[in-house]
């Protein structure tokens, strides 16, 4: 930690707060003038509203300054945004079930393929590799998708989802282990996949003033669902036996991927706003510091 902490110290200054998604928001702007120029000869005021000229004409545009909102008026103003509510939902699941195999995927192969605590042990360390090896693969993937499709990035992570769901249910379903590791590691991969792509997609569904805010509100919601699956997980193996525990919360990751997918139809204009929204943020210290 010490050593991190020296190495940031050291490095340029971050960027002001939201004065990235303000550039870009003013370049877009002037891109939308320059084409309806093209078109029909009419010029617009490039920033005259940027709120009022996302996509989505029936979201208000605020007249505070995000910087002064309490907290609870802070977390009002993230549950406002769509796509985030759905990220939040989608992520953790997956975080849900990483925290439930992690603790009993062990306890599983030694239960069900007659495995030693080491060979169990080391098989769940092969699959926290893939996990990693999956984050690192769609964080590059995201970005690449991204240039082509805004919503790629919430198609990538919603099909990951689904096929996550079906590849885990072959490695616990079938006893054969030629058959089950295989599936069972690329589960992993698929479950680590869409959690760099979404990471991404709150961040820009979200006014730079409240990111900090928003990804706290994330972290809480992280640590409920990574708390509470070992306990379910264990609840449901004493009831019903581990291998139905696992079967019986699977389904989820697939419904995950399904309601990532309605993001597809929120993402745009909750990130249009949020980019509008830092214009008029920074307008408005601009103003206050004048």
């Amino acid at each position: 930690g010490f050593i991190c902490a020296a190495v940031v110290l050291r490095l340029p200054p971050e960027p002001e707060r939201g004065l990235p998604d303000a550039i870009h928001r003013l370049r877009m702007r002037i891109t939308e003038i320059d084409e309806a120029h093209d078109h029909d000869g009419a010029v617009d005021d490039p920033v005259g509203d940027p709120a009022a000229s996302t996509a989505d004409e029936t979201k208000p545009a605020p007249d505070h300054d995000y910087r002064e909102l309490t907290i609870m008026q802070a977390v009002r103003e993230i549950m406002r945004v769509r796509t985030m509510w759905i990220v939040f939902a989608a992520g953790s699941v997956g975080e849900f079930f990483f925290s439930g195999l992690a603790i009993w995927a062990p306890t599983f192969f030694r239960r069900y393929h007659g495995l030693n605590a080491a060979a169990a042990g080391s098989l769940v360390a092969v699959l926290a590799v893939s996990i990693v090896f999956g984050i690192i693969t769609g964080s590059r993937l995201g970005d690449r998708m991204l240039a082509h499709n805004p919503t790629n990035r919430i198609v990538l992570a919603g099909v990951a989802n689904m096929g996550a769901f079906g590849a885990l249910l072959v490695a616990f379903r079938f006893d054969s282990m030629p058959l089950v590791i295989p599936f069972f590691l690329v589960g992993g991969f698929l479950i680590g996949l869409p959690m760099a792509p979404l990471g991404a997609v709150g961040l820009d569904v979200i006014v730079p003033q409240l990111r900090g805010r928003a990804m706290a509100v994330r972290s809480l919601l992280r640590v409920v669902g990574t708390a509470s699956a070992p306990l379910l997980f264990g609840y449901l193996s004493d009831l019903h036996g581990l291998r139905s525990a696992m079967l019986f919360t699977m389904p989820a990751m697939f419904v995950a991927g399904i309601i990532l997918l309605l993001a597809v139809h929120t993402y745009v204009d909750d990130m249009e706003f949020a980019q509008a929204e830092a214009l008029r943020q920074q307008e408005l210290q601009e103003e206050a510091e004048s």
